[in-house]
């Protein structure tokens, strides 16, 4: 096994960490494999946790299981997760665990599929992993609108929603952004902003301009997220989901509903 191997899904990243004996179960070891989980992001996120399955060459493991000890709830933070591994060879001995892999995805049939192998002849790691892209420019100026550039992202493992109820059945909390898993071969470019108190998303028109000359809207209405930690500014979000090849330069145009013949324009390009 190599610790560390990482994979991201729904906007958190999983590192496999350890795996461990964690105990007996009718005459035989339970084995204990250990994710950490980490969010990366600015405010509160709000997101159905994946399914996460043990397989052995693409079939799920059937004596194996998931328990979450944390992350908490709607709002994860960092944590971890314990995928268990029942029995073993006829002697006790550990399972071999060198053709394993742990997949995380959502229950609906399509999603995207993150792969974290296990040990060496396990299957190809497929980690999601979002790719920075380089803006033109450090803030977004507009007509009225003067906003700073956080980040910008080319993802395959999390978008906006505007989900209110999660799959897990837990309420979506008002100051929470609010993210859900791609389907296989679907990316977003998420353009992150930082914008004084009271500023509305919506009062801008947005397009992206894809590398192929495509143009796509937002997916979901851009939103503004609440600071866990100030007052004066919030967070606003944006993506662009798409099919489609993503090599090459975006296009960000951004416009002043007042003014919509004056737009910014940001382009965004791997770096």
């Amino acid at each position: 096994m190599h610790p560390e191997r990482v994979v991201w899904w729904g906007g958190r990243s999983f590192a496999l960490q350890s795996l461990s004996v964690a105990g007996a179960q009718d005459g035989g070891p339970v084995y204990d494999l250990v994710l950490r989980v980490d969010t990366a992001s600015p405010v509160k996120v709000a997101v159905s946790f994946p399914r996460i399955v043990l397989e052995s060459e693409g079939v799920a493991v059937a004596d194996s299981g998931t328990t979450r000890t944390d992350p908490q709830r709607s709002d994860p933070g960092s944590g971890t997760v314990h995928v268990v591994l029942r029995g073993g060879g006829p002697e006790g001995e550990p399972p071999d665990l060198d053709g394993l892999a742990l997949v995380l995805t959502d229950p609906d049939p399509g999603s995207a599929r993150a792969v974290l192998p296990v040990g060496d002849r396990g299957p190809e790691q497929v980690a999601l992993a979002p790719v920075p892209l380089h803006a033109s420019a450090a803030t977004l100026d507009t007509g009225r609108f003067h906003w700073d550039v956080v980040s910008a992202q080319l993802r395959d493992d999390a978008t906006g929603s505007t989900a209110l109820l999660l799959d897990n059945g837990l309420t979506v909390n008002h100051d929470s952004r609010v993210l859900r898993g791609l389907k296989q071969g679907q990316h977003t470019v998420q353009v992150l902003l930082d914008a004084p108190a009271g500023a509305i998303g919506e009062a801008l028109g947005w397009q992206l301009t894809l590398p192929d000359g495509r143009q796509v809207a937002p997916s979901v209405p851009v939103t503004l997220t609440t600071y866990p930690d100030r007052t004066d500014r919030v967070s606003l979000a944006a993506w662009f989901d798409f099919y489609g090849d993503t090599a090459g330069t975006y296009t960000l145009r951004a416009a002043d509903g007042q003014r919509p013949d004056d737009p910014a324009v940001l382009t965004l390009v791997v770096g």
